[in-house]
């Protein structure tokens, strides 16, 4: 018997930019209660991108460079599609405007999203 670990969408897309913000229910809010474990995030853009997210919104802010990701950030490469397992109440932002597709779900840290 096999895992199933192909990832599951429980929120819909949210572009993430220049703003904080929390992938999830009405307004773009979140809760753990939510039942997320996993976010798949699409740099959506020709370059690589960075990735700020974090418990607050000022936590989550990124303005380094792509090269010079600060704590709480990563650069993620042109086009590149990842999964993150974070808390379902984490705030991300982009060093640049609409960088980011990001959904919320379950699974997909080990499968095909």
């Amino acid at each position: 018997m096999s895992i199933d670990t192909t990832f599951k969408p429980s929120t819909q897309t949210t572009l993430v930019g220049l703003t904080a913000a929390q992938i999830g229910g009405p307004g773009g809010t979140a809760s753990p209660q939510m039942n997320i474990t996993t976010f798949r995030i699409h740099n959506i853009l020709a370059t690589a991108q960075v990735l700020g997210y974090g418990p607050q919104a000022a936590t989550a802010v990124a303005t380094a460079a792509a090269a010079n990701a600060p704590a709480y950030a990563m650069t993620i490469s042109a086009g590149a599609v990842v999964y993150l397992e974070l808390p379902s109440n984490t705030f991300f932002i982009a060093n640049a405007a609409a960088a980011f597709e990001i959904t919320g779900g379950i699974g997909g840290c080990g499968g095909n999203g």
